[in-house]
C-alpha cells in the first residue's frame, strides 16, 4: 500500500457558545491507489454518544462523496471508527491528494448547524441601473435624426424636380426655390449632428454596461477566491422525525416522538 503525507486537521464543530473538548481524536491515515483510509476514535461529550460525521477539505475543488464506513449520520461513539474515500471514482488524482487538508467533523445532531442560519439576502441594484434613460435618449436622438434627414432628402428632391423658380410648387409651400435648398442643408445639418449626438450617447451607455459587466466579472472571481470553501457533504440535517427511548437509570420504560419543523 502507497502512503503519502496529508495534513490532517482534526475538528469538532458542535457550534456552542462555550468551547467543548474535540470528540475525533486519534486520527490515522493512509492513501492508496483508489482510497483514502481514515481511522479515527469518537469520543463521547456528556450524555452525548450520537454524531453527524464528515469530511471536509480544505480546497473549494476536492469534495469527498464515495465514501463508506463510519461516516454519515447518526454515528455512535467508539475507538478504531473507519472511513474508506474512493478518491479515484470522484474523479480526483493521486497528486491531487498531496499537501490536502482534511478534516473529520463530527456534528452534534441536537444542536442547530450555523451552517442553517440563512444569510440576510442583499437585494442587487441590476447592472443596468442608471443606464436606461441614456440608452433611450441616445437611440430617440438616432431615430429623430433620421426622421429630419428624409425630410431633408424630400426638400432636395423638389428642389431638384422642379428648375423653374416660378413653379407652383414654391407658392404653395411660400418659399423660394433657392430658400428650399437652404432649408434642406439646415435640415441635414441638424439630422447629421442628431444622428451623432445619439450615438455617441447610446455608445457611452453600451461602455459603460460592458465596463460594469468586466468589473462584476472580477469581484465574483474575487470572492470566490477568498471566501470559505464550502463542502455540501458536512452540511447535515439533524432528521425531522425521531423516535427515542425514554429511561430511569439502566431500564428502559418507554419511547417518544419528536418532529422539527
Amino acid at each position: 500500500m502507497k502512503k503519502i503525507s496529508l495534513y490532517l486537521t482534526l475538528a469538532f464543530c458542535l457550534f456552542a457558545l462555550v468551547a467543548q473538548a474535540q470528540q475525533v481524536k486519534n486520527v490515522r491515515i493512509e492513501t492508496d491507489e483508489e482510497k483514502v483510509t481514515i481511522l479515527y476514535d469518537l469520543i463521547a461529550s456528556g450524555s452525548v454518544r450520537i454524531f453527524n460525521v464528515c469530511l471536509h477539505t480544505g480546497s473549494a475543488e476536492i469534495t469527498p462523496k464515495n465514501t463508506t464506513g463510519a461516516i454519515g449520520k447518526n454515528r455512535s461513539t467508539g475507538i478504531n471508527q473507519k472511513i474508506e474515500w474512493y478518491y479515484a471514482n470522484d474523479g480526483y488524482s493521486l497528486n491531487q491528494l498531496n499537501n490536502l487538508k482534511i478534516e473529520v467533523i463530527a456534528i452534534d445532531p441536537e444542536r442547530p448547524s450555523m451552517q442553517t442560519i440563512a444569510a440576510p439576502k442583499i437585494k442587487k441594484v441590476p447592472i443596468y441601473a442608471g443606464l436606461g434613460t441614456a440608452s433611450l435618449t441616445g437611440l430617440g436622438l438616432v431615430i429623430a435624426g433620421f426622421t429630419k434627414h428624409n425630410d431633408a432628402i424630400s426638400q432636395y428632391n423638389i428642389y431638384k424636380g422642379n428648375t423653374d423658380p416660378n413653379a407652383t410648387v414654391y407658392t404653395e409651400l411660400g418659399v423660394t426655390r433657392s430658400g428650399l435648398y437652404g432649408e434642406a442643408n439646415k435640415t441635414n445639418k441638424t439630422a447629421q449632428l442628431m444622428m451623432i449626438g445619439g450615438g455617441a450617447v447610446f455608445a457611452a451607455a453600451g461602455a459603460i454596461l460592458i465596463n460594469r459587466m468586466i468589473w462584476i466579472k472580477r469581484i465574483e472571481k474575487r470572492r470566490r477566491e477568498t471566501q470559505q470553501p464550502e463542502n455540501l457533504q458536512c452540511q447535515i440535517e439533524p432528521p425531522q422525525l425521531e423516535i427515542k427511548t425514554f429511561s430511569s437509570g439502566s431500564a428502559k420504560i418507554g419511547i417518544g416522538f419528536s418532529y422539527r419543523f
